[in-house]
């Protein structure tokens, strides 16, 4: 309040809710082709969690997002973004910045469907089956094959070369991933990511492999706006705390109960996906890097495969 006090009241715009508590669509009427999204500074804690966002978010929301579209065509084809195009922060406070997200023209004009990951396993209206459920009886595809085909495979693929190869992991959880539909209503094998104040980036290897830099705005200092000193940690959660933790556990959880439903088939015997995971996360690595990786059924043990891939890469053996 004390910030706004003096201020001169700006254009109103009209909003509408998101998945997020402090995520709105926001647009002016009559000029909604030029609607945006805000994340905004929510003063609530909800789930124990502090909704304001802080300074360095703020810095570092735009910085990736500059990095990002320095790295342009070398990003995985698979590799999509919601860009983070503006960061505010009022001067001298901590907390309480907003940032904000142009939307992508292919989404913009109805081309392109994007579904937040969580989306696809949620409850449906009483007695009918969730949206990932529809879009395997659609395919003809047995479930196992489905999803594993179309949504673990490709995404590892990204996630590993973005890591070992660009020294970049993202905060993968079900509601910053998002899945691309093509105009069949079925996974075209690329993801829309969002909320890059969840990325991390090695920019030590960055620097030593010569990929692209970018402008990154600083508040504090760049290791503490982008956390460079938790990239292992980072690299660590990525898969094991937001992708596994989130959306594979809740596909492990649901998917038993849809097959006994009698909405989809499988194989007698259907493997648990977070298995099915570690054996596409093996096999893709292999095949990037000419190295074994052997995760021994803990994902935190990614984060020293890409590490091992990464100082073969700068110190080749032989």
């Amino acid at each position: 309040r004390k910030v706004v006090k003096n201020a001169v009241r700006g254009e109103d715009f009209k909003a509408a809710a998101t998945s997020s508590s402090r995520s709105l669509l926001v647009w002016t009427p009559g000029k909604e082709r030029e609607a945006f999204f805000a994340k905004l500074s929510l003063d609530a804690t909800i789930g124990e969690v502090v909704r304001t966002i802080p300074k360095g978010e703020v810095a570092r929301s735009v910085g990736i997002n500059n990095l990002l579209a320095a790295e342009g065509a070398a990003l995985p084809k698979s590799f999509k973004t919601i860009p983070e195009v503006l960061g505010i922060m009022p001067k001298d406070m901590e907390r309480g910045g907003m940032i904000v997200r142009s939307i992508p023209q292919e989404i913009q004009e109805g081309h392109t469907r994007v579904v937040p990951l969580f989306s696809l396993y949620a409850d449906a209206k009483l007695g009918e089956p969730p949206l990932l459920v529809d879009m395997i009886r659609r395919s003809g595809m047995k479930g196992e094959k489905f999803i594993r085909t179309k949504i673990l495979r490709p995404f590892i693929k990204q996630w590993l070369d973005l890591a070992i190869n660009r020294g970049i992991v993202m905060e993968a959880h079900a509601q910053n991933v998002l899945l691309e539909l093509g105009a069949d209503a079925q996974p075209t094998g690329s993801f829309f990511h969002r909320d890059f104040g969840g990325f991390n980036v090695n920019f030590g290897y960055r620097k030593k492999r010569r990929l692209p830099s970018a402008d990154l705005p600083i508040i504090t200092s760049r290791e503490k706006d982008y956390h460079t000193h938790s990239h292992v940690a980072a690299l660590k959660e990525s898969l094991y705390t937001f992708f596994i933790g989130g959306f594979v556990n809740n596909i492990d959880v649901n998917f038993p109960k849809w097959v006994e439903a009698g909405w989809i088939k499988t194989s007698r015997n259907p493997a648990r996906f977070e298995d099915i995971l570690q054996d596409e996360f093996e096999s893709a690595y292999r095949r990037m890097t000419g190295l074994t990786a052997d995760i021994r059924g803990d994902f935190r043990n990614a984060a020293s495969a890409v590490l091992k891939a990464r100082k073969n890469i700068l110190q080749p053996r032989g």
